[in-house]
């Protein structure tokens, strides 16, 4: 499957797939909000083509659909399908249906014009796909995979945010002093080799070939990068307003700090070999 698309004629084979693959935490709570999260074959078409960005927690994935935003020929690519925020929105707007949900996103994030897109995990991609969104409401999709070539880096970044809450370079968090944990840190490098895998084997499976977007590479020049985006998803004539962009690279000296602790502390572990061999691939 070229160009990261995904056709809305879905196979039955990956109809059977998707079927039989595991619910995440996102899909249950969502369901339990709303009954049922089935969108029938007679759903209104809502746009006959979307784009989704499948990512990890801590990936650069913000910071690239900042940029993308700051086209102006993007709109959304936020992370609507986070069950707290589904919750939320559907208490506030009395939104009683999953298809529901998703007339709403269209309708106040979606701005008239231009590509929507949103953030999804592999979780929250299958619950798009099983419930009949795709391609009953979306009618293609444009896939994009965002992924962080260095996993340590990632990790500490996840481990320091979860600890002041402060996900993004303008929030201000709990303003809480993070402390340095190996186990802590252990943790979250296994959690996004994990997280990394299930994107890995989500594509496979379902013979998507995702538009590919490494952290790093892009951060060399992001204008640049950004544009070759654009025109890898369809979309001609992009260019970076830059008084749109939002968020800035968050990364600073206790990141490097913990990220130097963590690599001394492992060298004492040889039980923990394995997560050397993994930051080393």
């Amino acid at each position: 499957m070229k160009s990261g698309r995904f056709p809305g004629a879905v196979s039955k084979l990956a109809r059977e797939i998707v079927e039989g693959l595991e619910q995440g935490v996102h899909e249950r709570e969502i369901e339990k909000l709303y009954g049922s999260l089935n969108v029938s074959s007679s759903a209104t078409l809502l746009a006959p083509e979307v784009c989704i960005m499948l990512f990890t927690n801590r990936s650069g994935s913000s910071l690239v659909c900042d940029y993308l935003r700051a086209t102006e020929k993007l709109s959304g690519m936020g992370e609507p399908l986070n069950y707290p925020l589904v919750l939320e929105r559907s208490s506030e707007h009395d939104i009683s249906s999953f298809e529901g949900y998703m007339k709403w996103l269209m309708t106040h994030v979606h701005e008239p014009g231009t590509l929507f897109g949103m953030k999804a995990s592999a979780d929250q991609a299958l619950m798009l796909l099983r419930s009949g969104v795709i391609p009953n409401c979306f009618a293609n999709v444009r896939w994009m995979a965002v992924r962080r070539r260095d996993i340590l880096a990632q990790a500490v970044s996840h481990f320091i945010a979860a600890q002041t809450n402060q996900w993004a370079s303008f929030h201000n968090g709990n303003q809480r002093s993070p402390k340095y944990s190996y186990r802590g840190i252990k943790s979250h490098v296994l959690g996004v080799v994990e997280d990394n895998q299930r994107i890995s084997d989500f594509c496979f499976q379902l013979g998507i070939e995702p538009i590919q977007v490494i952290y790093e590479d892009f951060l060399g020049d992001p204008e640049s990068n950004t544009i070759a985006l654009t025109r890898q998803l369809g979309v001609a004539g992009a260019s970076v307003n830059r008084s749109h962009l939002k968020r800035e690279k968050q990364a600073g000296s206790l990141n490097r700090e913990f990220i130097d602790k963590f690599r001394q502390d492992l060298s004492k572990w040889r039980a923990d070999r394995v997560i050397q061999d993994l930051l080393e691939n």
